[in-house]
């Protein structure tokens, strides 16, 4: 009898490459897939496969190879491309019974094992019988009426137990009017891939324009391996019943990288990005390919202090910091050098300094932007510049309205001019009555004082606000 060994020491298992058993009846098999189409979106990918099938009899059962372990079965759809009519499935069962080291040891528990242990020079060995306890940890054996956490060697088991397969599958039971080969179209949903944009933005050495390249980052992780595909990618919110959690895949690896500039199109109420040329997905791997770039496109740094506080409360009069943010701005749109649909994603900016050498500046999170969109980034808290704020004044008109006044005072300690934007939050019902710097009320909750320092200049704003509730 053909026996199954299992390394306990660094946990491999071996003698799985195809089918370990198949039910006495008329089977026929599809694994090669003809072409494929693999959609991407943000929680659940569309695969579409065509695939020849080889019908012998008038019923029987097809077995469908090379498909994800995270195929979601009950959205599988067939069409008959080619091969005549009067072919139909009448029943359909995922088997994902795989065959793995754990999955074998749980079915031998509380049964009899070998162990063999060869010596340094591998020249001569001991075989011992064994009682599997446990086949966690090293494994937990009983010997001879001694019980052992973990033994050395190599774990022999007798025979694989029925219906463990070596890779996912679907089983199909069919009647067909006509027999040979039919040509069809097998679709279906799966989790188990994903795709994340992921942004470089280089600022040249004036700080006006940039250059802008966006990566699209593909993980396959679904336990199949999609072999020249047609990859699109969707960016958008789709709404998705959760399905329940597969298995997690332990390794990840890194594929090359792909070269090409990809314009977007609408599907529904979301952009797809279609890859224009073949693209293989390995199982458990990642690739990038490029979506897009742009050169020269226009930019304006900005300093930015955004202030939220509690405006029902009486505080301490003492400065209190507020971070100085340097910001990113510009606007989704051709004058701009941009005006392409941008999927979210993480940025990472660069600035070229006088020297001509590129440092890294900082990162932010750009969310979905469509076309004539601002795009405001944030690169990090500005050492030369900072923001100080207090109290200087409360006072309890009647039970639920109140009158405080405050100070902001900025510094810039750069030895150039710069603009800095204020912004507070201020919530409830309320009134300025009083300020000595003219504002913007940009919402419903919030101010925008501007700022503008000479280099080595300080300025303060003060004002009251009346609130209540």
């Amino acid at each position: 009898m053909k026996k199954i060994l299992v390394l306990v020491c660094v946990i491999l298992l071996c003698g799985c490459n195809s089918p370990l058993s198949i039910a006495e009846k008329d089977v026929s098999f599809s694994a090669d897939k003809l072409s494929q189409k693999v959609v991407i979106y943000n929680n659940v990918t569309f695969i579409e496969d065509s695939r020849i099938i080889a019908i012998e009899t008038d019923s029987g059962e097809i077995i469908i190879k090379r498909i994800p372990a995270t195929i979601i079965p009950d959205s599988v759809y067939v069409e008959l491309e080619e091969g005549g009519d009067g072919f139909s499935i009448i029943s359909q069962e995922f088997d994902s019974k795989i065959v793995s080291k754990d999955a074998l040891l749980k079915e031998y528990l509380g049964k009899q094992v070998s162990i063999i242990n060869f010596n340094e020079y591998q020249d001569r060995k001991e075989v011992v019988e064994a009682e599997l306890l446990s086949g966690e940890n090293g494994g937990i054996y009983r010997i001879n009426d001694e019980v052992y956490l973990g033994y050395p060697g190599y774990v022999i088991l007798s025979s694989v137990p029925e219906g463990y397969i070596s890779e996912p599958q679907l089983k199909w039971d069919y009647l067909s009017k006509s027999l040979g080969e039919k040509k069809i179209k097998l679709s279906y949903l799966s989790t188990g891939l994903s795709w994340s944009a992921a942004y470089v933005m280089k600022i040249d050495t004036s700080g006006k324009t940039m250059d802008l390249a966006c990566w699209a980052n593909i993980s396959n992780n679904s336990g199949a391996t999609f072999n020249d595909a047609d990859v699109r990618l969707v960016a958008g919110e789709l709404n998705t019943i959760p399905q329940p959690k597969a298995a997690a895949f332990l390794r990840s690896s890194m594929a090359g990288a792909e070269a090409g500039s990809l314009p977007s199109e609408e599907v529904f109420e979301y952009h797809m990005y279609t890859i224009p040329h073949k693209v293989t997905l390995g199982d458990r791997s990642v690739k990038q390919v490029m979506l897009m770039e742009a050169g020269s496109v226009s930019v304006d740094k900005r300093y930015v202090v955004k202030i939220v506080r509690n405006y029902y409360q009486r505080y301490d009069d003492v400065y209190t910091d507020v971070p100085v943010k340097a910001v990113i701005k510009t606007e989704n749109s051709k004058d701009m050098g941009l005006g392409e649909a941008l999927p979210s994603g993480k940025v990472r900016l660069y600035e070229r300094n006088e020297n001509g050498e590129v440092f890294f500046i900082g990162e932010d999170t750009l969310r979905d932007t469509p076309l004539d969109e601002e795009i405001e980034l944030e690169a990090g808290n500005v050492f030369d510049v900072i923001c100080k704020t207090r109290q200087i004044d409360f006072s309890q008109i009647s039970k639920n309205l109140k009158e405080l006044s405050w100070e902001i005072k900025a510094i810039n300690h750069k030895n150039e001019s710069v603009s800095v934007d204020v912004i507070e939050t201020i919530t409830g019902n309320w009134e300025i009555i009083s300020n000595d710097h003219d504002y913007e009320k940009i919402s419903a909750t919030k101010i925008k004082f501007k700022l503008d320092l000479k280099a080595g200049e300080e300025k303060v704003i003060t004002y009251t606000v009346r609130v209540g509730i």
